[in-house]
């Protein structure tokens, strides 16, 4: 705990420093400041196997490691990496466990960091993947966003996936809305509570399809995207204003995190969106969003928020 802290606190002061640069529709500072504090709360509230178990510190992995690609030097970076290694020396450290469905995605994704970062703990997702996804038949889940992250991460790490990833993609939210625009509509009526529900399950689901497509802004965005760019900034924003209007900073911030990934134009609900989300950090660094079906009501929120603000902030100081 305390080497993580240690990393936590060299990273915020790096980040601090970062922000002091000239900027646009939000002065960096504003935004350093606001991840600067949200990272203090993050230090001040790490997950651990009793709080959410393997999937919040995963979480807490994936966000370390989207943060990495904005560092602004070797230090920042080496920061942050010595975070994802503490954070995957405490799954090890549970020694064996049996994956359950809900962590498949997680399971394929750290092995894909660790492998991506050369890091030795590779090995024991590898592992994990050979003796239980594998052979226990987790690899093809009947959930398409599910399906079609574990078909993208099982191909990057080198594993025939379970179907084709073209197949795949033509049942997807992506492809689902260039053909029905579902979301498009009823992400135009917020106010329509009937539509909430499957809303945001809907808006979680394309978030997460262009998350793994994308390997989190690392890779260039998908086909189907670019050839419908117009149709795709016009639902973000539309998906934007309806997070706004229902106070959801989750999908908000999901949202926001796809608009720079896939580098979308077009997109006026944006600075609402950036607004709104600091508008809503408490004083404790948190964003005032809970989740009661998570341990922690605050954490995912954090770490989503952190990462748009990331975004945004690199935007503004390049």
């Amino acid at each position: 705990m305390n080497r993580i802290r240690a990393h936590l606190l060299v990273l915020m002061v790096l980040l601090l420093t970062v922000s002091c640069q000239p900027g646009t529709d939000h002065e960096p500072d504003v935004l350093g400041t606001a991840v600067d504090e949200a990272l203090t709360w993050a230090e001040a509230h790490p997950a651990d196997l009793s709080d959410g178990g393997i999937i919040e510190v995963a979480e807490e992995i994936v966000a370390f490691h989207v943060l990495s690609r904005y560092a602004e030097n070797a230090q920042a970076k080496d920061a942050l990496r010595g975070k994802i290694v503490d954070r995957l020396d405490l799954i090890i450290s549970a020694g064996e466990f049996t994956v359950q469905p809900q962590e498949v995605t997680m399971v394929l994704t750290l092995a894909d960091i660790a492998d991506e970062l050369g890091l030795e703990q590779a090995e024991f997702f590898r592992r994990l993947i050979d003796e239980q996804l594998i052979p226990g038949n987790l690899l093809c889940p009947p959930h398409v966003m599910t399906c079609l992250w574990t078909a993208l991460y099982m191909q990057r790490l080198g594993y025939p996936p379970s179907q084709p990833v073209a197949e795949i993609l033509g049942q997807s939210t992506l492809a689902k809305e260039v053909r029905q625009r579902l979301l498009y509509q009823h992400a135009g009526s917020p106010a329509d509570l009937q539509f909430i529900n499957p809303t945001t399950i809907t808006a979680y689901d394309l978030t997460h399809e262009v998350f793994a497509l994308t390997d989190f802004g690392a890779l260039p965005p998908p086909q189907i995207v670019v050839e419908n760019r117009v149709f795709f900034s016009q639902l973000f924003d539309r998906l934007i204003e309806w997070a706004i209007a229902i106070k959801h900073l989750d999908i908000l911030n999901e949202a926001i995190m796809c608009v720079k990934i896939l580098d979308l134009e077009d997109v006026p609900s944006l600075q609402r969106g950036i607004e709104f989300t600091l508008s809503n950090q408490q004083g404790d660094g948190s964003f005032g969003v809970t989740n009661p079906a998570r341990p922690n009501v605050f954490r995912h929120g954090v770490l989503v928020s952190t990462m748009a603000l990331t975004m945004v902030h690199d935007d503004v100081t390049r």
